[in-house]
């Protein structure tokens, strides 16, 4: 499988972060389809430049911000993300380039939630009705199929 994403960090950083947030992570296969069906979480993602405008969504989008994000949805361009994503930024000139920042995401079977810094900023609960109902896919994407009707215990189809 071809690794899209990922971490850009010089090898030091690279050393320190690993050592200190990544304790095991396994990579499967598409289980339930292609992006998005199968699912990503963004737990932390920001550009590199410094004071940038995204006109598409009229908010920052530099260094200054980043987001957490959960991407699902039976297929692209049917993805839910709109609806489980979360920015946050700094204000005063201020850069999460400046210092050091944990990044954290915990997740339960009732909820995923993230932490800036030891501080939850966003929580996505169990959906009632699950991730397909909440996506409103029948009504916005007549005809698309439920890509989750079967899950198990390691994915987010556990939050179904």
């Amino acid at each position: 499988m071809d690794v899209t994403k990922g971490i850009v960090l010089s090898l030091q950083e690279e050393i320190l972060v690993h050592r200190n947030i990544l304790n095991e992570l396994r990579i499967k296969h598409l289980s339930y389809g292609k992006w998005p069906a199968s699912g990503e979480i963004d737990i932390m993602e920001s550009r590199g430049n410094d004071k940038i405008w995204n006109p598409r969504d009229n908010e920052d989008a530099g260094n200054n911000c980043f987001g957490s994000t959960l991407h699902w949805g039976p297929y692209f361009p049917a993805n839910g993300f709109p609806k489980t994503h979360e920015s946050v930024c700094l204000t005063n000139g201020r850069s999460f380039a400046d210092e050091w920042h944990t990044y954290t995401l915990d997740w339960t079977t009732e909820y995923i939630a993230f932490e800036l810094d030891g501080e939850e900023f966003f929580r996505v609960p169990k959906p009632q009705g699950g991730f397909w109902q909440f996506g409103e896919f029948e009504k916005d994407f007549p005809g698309s199929e439920n890509p989750w009707t079967e899950g198990n215990e390691s994915s987010i189809s556990r939050l179904r």
